[in-house]
This record gives structure tokens, C-alpha cells and sequence, in this order.
């Protein structure tokens, strides 16, 4: 059974209690973060006021539903009530959803004062890549993240003598033109006939890079380059404990908590504790990866500390772990990921074999040069990632600089 989290405030989040709202769908879990300080309390954020404002940022992950376009529409006006000029902030890592979830967000997004900028983490797909490319403020993504369109996708059958299907059909495609493709057209400076020509044949994949040159988004945070990071105590403000596979719920709640942790106590370190963990989805791991990153970066705030424990660390977990500021394993514990694969549905054409082939080889080098930023090896030594399985003693992941002590 399925539900929607919704976190209210800072408190909420630090002590991991979201308000667990029921999803009718019963089948898909989401989540809506409203990052509100305590009352009378002037919080200070670290993050660079293009990106994020305490008030005035909602964080949306997982599928979009009924339920979660009901809690996120609720709380852009809540917000506009308080203050009809300053901008809101909302990110999102979402696979997509319910078209027409995804389009009262969006409408009422248009008929906000405030203008409304997205920062896309992780992934942004489907009705959720609509959301993020089309909004009317800036539109940011962290470095890793992927957006994936495609033309509407409608759950349900259409039941009825062949020329009532046709013409509802016929309805349903020119009213999700105008619902999804011309707001992007506008922004993209496309126009929809090359919109819906170009997601038409297939899914479109495109990194954040790619996403900006074809001006669907304007602008890629990158962790800062050459900034000088305070030392922070030797005791982290808190610990957070990762365990078994890192589920996509699991992953996003991290993320809410990290942000929670910085804004309430920002000089204090932050350790993210991995205890025999198996990876999960790539994207989601990415979108955590990322925030490391960037937190990491930031001189005004505390670092973001990972250390390994357990018989071994596998997956995107390895990732996650090796972007820490102060990277700590057991001496018995190992680090393993798999090739790199990719996934081609029986059902796919055979002329869609070659741009799936191409779309993967981007994601390898991708995954790649992630590891690269992480030690001390070159993209090259690590070619090998795309074909045999990583596996490092805490001994080989301290010399390769996948870690810097041993415990």
C-alpha cells in the first residue's frame, strides 16, 4: 500500500516524521517537503539564493498524483498568501505521473504572482519534465540529472464504436498540445509541431547539458570550484543510517533531511552512515550524489561525512559514498558495483535500437566521470566500469581515493 508523505516544517523533517497521507492508487509512494523554519526563528540558508529560500521552497519527489498535485497546489498558495512577490523554489525528482495530476500543478503555477523556478535533482520525467522545463521563473538542474519526455501516455482504454473512439482520441491529443507542449514551445522557443514531432517516435532522453542547449532549461548548478571549506568539530550534528537497498522514498527523505540538518544547525557536519546497503535506482542515487556535491562545496556551512560499514557497499551506494567530504571504511568491508548496463524493452523497433545503444553509451560515460570526481583515477583507468564488475578491499579503495581512512 502506497502513500503520500508530506513533511510541513523543518521539525518535521529533522525528526523523520512525515504526515502520512493515503494514496487512493494504493500502488506508488510521493512526497511533498515544505522547508518552513520555526516560528519566530530567522534561518540562515547556505544554499546560493538562486537555488533555494527556507520559506519559499517545496521539494516534490516520486510519482505524480491526484493526491500529491492536491498538497503541492495547497502549498504554492500558501506561499503566494504569505508573500505575492518574493519567488518560490521547487524542486523536483520524479519520474512522472498522472497527466492530469501534472497539469493542475502546472495551471496553477501559471496563475501565481510570485514567478515559480525549478530545480531539477536527480530525474525529471515524463509529465514531471513538462513541469520543470515549463515553469515561469528560472530553470535549473544539478549536474547529473536526467529529463525524459515523451507525448502523453493515457492509462485507460478509450471504449466505444471505432469513429466515438477516434474522435475522443483526436480530443485528447490537441488538448494535451495545448495543455503540455505550448507552454514548452514558449520557453524553448520551439513551436509545437517540432516539439511533438521531435518526443513523438520514442522517449527522449537528454542531460542537463543537452537540456540547456536545446533551451529547455537554463542553467546547470555545479558544485563551486576552489572555494576554502571550514573545518567543522569532530561531531557530526547528527547521523544518518542507511541500510539494505536505497529505495526511491528512502533516498528523497535523506535529501529533505540533509537540507534539514544544514538550515537548522548549518556549521555542523552531517554522517551518512552506509551499513551493508545494495545501491537501488541510478537516478535517485544521482540526485543524492549530486546534493553531496554541492553541499560539499558550499564554505558556509557543515561537510557532508560518509562512512562504510558492513561485509560490503555495492551499487550507486558506492557513488554516494565516495562523494563525501571525510570518507571512512571498516577494514573489512568492500566496495562492488556491476557494469554498467542498460535495459532495451522487447517491445522496441529496430531502427530505435541504435539511438537506445547511443543514449546508453552517454549514461557509462556519465557514470564514469562521476567515479573519476570521486578518486584519484582517471576516466580512462575506469573505462572498464562499462563492462566487469568493481571490487575494492578498504586497503585498494583508500589507494584508488574512493576513501581516506580506514576504521
Amino acid at each position: 500500500m502506497g502513500h503520500i508523505l508530506f513533511y510541513r516544517n523543518l521539525h518535521t523533517i529533522k525528526q523523520n516524521r512525515p504526515l502520512h497521507l493515503p494514496n487512493r492508487a494504493g500502488t506508488t509512494d510521493g512526497m511533498v517537503a515544505c522547508f518552513t523554519p520555526p516560528s519566530g526563528k530567522e534561518i540562515r540558508s547556505p544554499f546560493p539564493a538562486e537555488i533555494f529560500m527556507p520559506e519559499r521552497t517545496l521539494f516534490m519527489s516520486g510519482e505524480i498524483s491526484d493526491e500529491i498535485a492536491k498538497v503541492a497546489i495547497k502549498s504554492l498558495l500558501r506561499l503566494q498568501k504569505e508573500d505575492p512577490v518574493s519567488p518560490i523554489f521547487l524542486w523536483i525528482n520524479s519520474e512522472g505521473g498522472d497527466v492530469e495530476a501534472g497539469s493542475k500543478i502546472k495551471e496553477a503555477i501559471e496563475k501565481l504572482t510570485p514567478t515559480v523556478s525549478t530545480v531539477a535533482i536527480g530525474q525529471a520525467s515524463s509529465m514531471a519534465a513538462f513541469l520543470a522545463s515549463s515553469c515561469s521563473g528560472p530553470r535549473l538542474a544539478s549536474e547529473s540529472t536526467t529529463l525524459m519526455f515523451h507525448g502523453a501516455r493515457y492509462m485507460e482504454d478509450i471504449r466505444g464504436p471505432i469513429g466515438e473512439t477516434l474522435a475522443i482520441g483526436l480530443e485528447l491529443s490537441e488538448s494535451t498540445k495545448n495543455q503540455l507542449f505550448a507552454p514548452l514551445a514558449r520557453r524553448s522557443g520551439q513551436t509545437v509541431e517540432q516539439l511533438t514531432g521531435l518526443f513523438a517516435e520514442k522517449d527522449q532522453y537528454f542531460d542537463a547539458s543537452s537540456a540547456v542547449k536545446h533551451n529547455f532549461l537554463d542553467k546547470v548548478v555545479t558544485p563551486a570550484q576552489g572555494t576554502e571549506k571550514h573545518t567543522a568539530g569532530t561531531k557530526a550534528s547528527y547521523k544518518i543510517t542507511i541500510e539494505g537497498e536505497l529505495q526511491k522514498t528512502q533516498i528523497n527523505r535523506i535529501i529533505t533531511q540533509i537540507i534539514a540538518g544544514l538550515l537548522l544547525k548549518p556549521q555542523k557536519d552531517i554522517s551518512l552512515i552506509f551499513n551493508r546497503t545494495w545501491g537501488g535506482e541510478l537516478t535517485d542515487g544521482l540526485a543524492l550524489f549530486d546534493l553531496i556535491r554541492l553541499v560539499n562545496s558550499l564554505p558556509a556551512c557543515g561537510r557532508i561525512l560518509t562512512i562504510a560499514k558492513g561485509s560490503s557497499l555495492n551499487g550507486v551506494s558506492v557513488l554516494i559514498f565516495a562523494a563525501g567530504a571525510e570518507r571512512k571504511i571498516g577494514s573489512k568491508t568492500k566496495l562492488v558495483t556491476d557494469p554498467i548496463e542498460t535495459l532495451i524493452p522487447a517491445y522496441t523497433p529496430g531502427p530505435a535500437y541504435p539511438l537506445l545503444m547511443a543514449e546508453a553509451r552517454v549514461q557509462q560515460v556519465t557514470l564514469i566521470q562521476r567515479f573519476s570526481q570521486c578518486s584519484n583515477q582517471s576516466p580512462e583507468a575506469l573505462s572498464f566500469l562499462a563492462q566487469r564488475q568493481l571490487r575494492l578491499s578498504a586497503k585498494k579503495a583508500l589507494q584508488s581515493g574512493f576513501a581516506d581512512q580506514i576504521v
